[in-house]
């Protein structure tokens, strides 16, 4: 079981704060990709509808699940043994992801750009 906290974002003034928990991280990357109703797989602008962090340091992890709509952004991931990310808003300024957190964000940046979906005749 994790526990995802992300913030939903319309604006400065309009923003609220959500905990939900998950199975397991593909149960969390199914509800990311689920909830997406944009293109994201454009290799020049699908970075600013999903965001998955790659590089050397952790940040937040971003998606945008319609044009117009409110920005979602995960700033951390707990599981039962402790913080398997986090972008360090809620822990003092402190990142950190584990190796698990990082195999799967480069997963979902993969299946970001090479999308697959069950059509049906």
């Amino acid at each position: 079981m994790i526990t995802v906290c992300y913030e939903e974002y319309h604006n400065d003034y309009f923003r609220k704060e959500h905990e939900k928990r998950f199975a397991n991280l593909a149960e969390l990357e199914e509800w990311i990709f689920g909830q997406m109703k944009q293109d994201y797989s454009d290799k020049e602008k699908g970075w600013l509808r999903m965001f998955f962090p790659v590089h050397e340091t952790p940040s937040r992890i971003g998606f945008t699940p319609q044009w117009g709509g409110p920005n979602c952004w995960i700033h951390q991931i707990e599981s039962e043994r402790g913080i398997i990310f986090t972008d360090g808003r809620h822990t003092a300024g402190q990142k950190h992801w584990n190796q698990e957190v990082r195999d799967w964000l480069k997963h979902c940046k993969e299946r970001q750009y090479s999308p697959k979906f069950v059509f049906a005749e």
